[in-house]
């Protein structure tokens, strides 16, 4: 069963468990120019969230699909880098992986 987590929760977690720089420290984030969604979404031990990258103001805005594992507070990409155009793409593939995660928790 699908978790809402509040973003606030998926820092501190990551924060607490995580083993290496903050993943969202300020530097981070102003170097990529980062946008953060206010919600994640946990099934099992992943965390699922959607960040959203532009290096400068002549590039467009891209979409990644992030994922953290709960037990480490280890972040990683799923997929490609900025691979989506969209917001609207992104989350329809997140909401793929997350139903592919629940059926093999399920089995």
């Amino acid at each position: 069963m699908t978790k809402v987590l509040q973003l606030l929760e998926i820092k501190q977690r990551h924060r607490a468990k995580g083993d290496r720089a903050d993943w969202f420290a300020p530097s981070a984030t102003r170097f990529f120019n980062s946008a953060y969604p206010r919600y994640g979404y946990r099934e099992g031990d992943t965390v699922y969230f959607v960040t959203s990258e532009r290096f400068d103001m002549s590039t467009p805005r891209r979409y990644s699909i992030r994922v953290m594992d709960w037990k480490t507070g280890w972040i990683d990409t799923l997929c490609d880098f900025q691979r989506f155009d969209t917001r609207r793409e992104a989350y329809a593939e997140m909401r793929k992986a997350m139903a592919e995660a629940a059926r093999s928790i399920a089995a």
